[in-house]
């Protein structure tokens, strides 16, 4: 009698720690990083701040959510032509720090065998889309010089792909037609954008995104594990409804920066 009260009592407290770690890890999305690549965020974010770029780094997104086209066929050849690289990761992506757009990305050299392929077709994947790329070694300390040198270099690239992404944004033939608009002769500060459209200004994946809003305090998880908006999301105004099949749905509220003149 005595042995199964104390397998009941280690099964109880196995379960215990499972639901206390699952709790810990998303409540912490960080955590799954290494030592390197934490101090190594430490020191961009030091670097970031210390040349006033309004850029925010984000650890480690997937590559297809950012080089992959938004939807349909496009895509789906993506995908095929890089293959490899569906659920590979870009260790960092840098974003503007007001729409969240990805201006660099950065991958950080392990220095294992088995990845030069792989490196190899990183840099062309992101050659073929314009996205800055920065390599930097692992080690155990980054030292400030040569971390804010190397993102002083990068800068030209960063600034050119940040011009292409607002001028594609804002092509006539690139607006959803689902957005109402209004006369073109005269300024509209906010444009009002679903989930799916928005995610597609910004060339993320919608799941990449609304992860991205959830960090950033706009969204959180309610009671039965569903994306929210929360107080910050709803002064922001961005709204949210369930539609006929229980699906959460999110219209977001963004501004316009580059408003018609005319």
């Amino acid at each position: 009698m005595t042995s199964y009260l104390l397998i009941l009592l280690f099964l109880c407290l196995a379960l215990g720690a499972a639901l206390w770690w699952r709790q810990r890890q998303s409540a912490h999305p960080q955590a799954g990083l290494t030592h390197q690549e934490r101090t190594f965020q430490a020191a961009l974010q030091t670097a970031l701040d210390t040349l006033s770029l309004p850029l925010r780094p984000f650890a480690k997104v997937k590559i297809a959510d950012v080089l992959a086209p938004g939807r349909g066929r496009q895509r789906q050849h993506w995908l095929a032509q890089y293959a490899e690289l569906k659920e590979v990761t870009f260790d960092f992506v840098l974003c503007d720090a007001k729409s969240l757009t990805i201006q660099a990305a950065i991958a950080l050299d392990h220095g294992q065998r088995g990845t030069r392929t792989r490196d190899q077709l990183i840099d062309t994947a992101c050659q073929a889309t314009g996205l800055p790329l920065l390599r930097f070694p692992a080690q155990r300390h980054y030292p400030q010089e040569p971390l804010q040198a190397a993102l002083t270099d990068a800068l030209p690239a960063i600034k050119a792909h940040a011009q292409t992404q607002r001028e594609r944004a804002h092509a006539p033939a690139s607006t959803p037609e689902s957005v109402p608009m209004t006369n073109t002769s005269s300024p509209r500060a906010v444009e009002h954008l679903s989930t799916e459209e928005f995610a597609e200004r910004l060339s993320l994946h919608p799941r990449a995104l609304l992860a991205m809003l959830a960090r950033l305090g706009y969204l959180e998880w309610d009671d039965n594990g569903e994306l929210q908006l929360t107080g910050k999301g709803r002064r922001k105004g961005a709204v949210q409804w369930d539609d006929e099949r229980a699906k959460r749905q999110f219209q977001w509220s963004v501004r316009d920066r580059h408003r018609a003149t005319g």
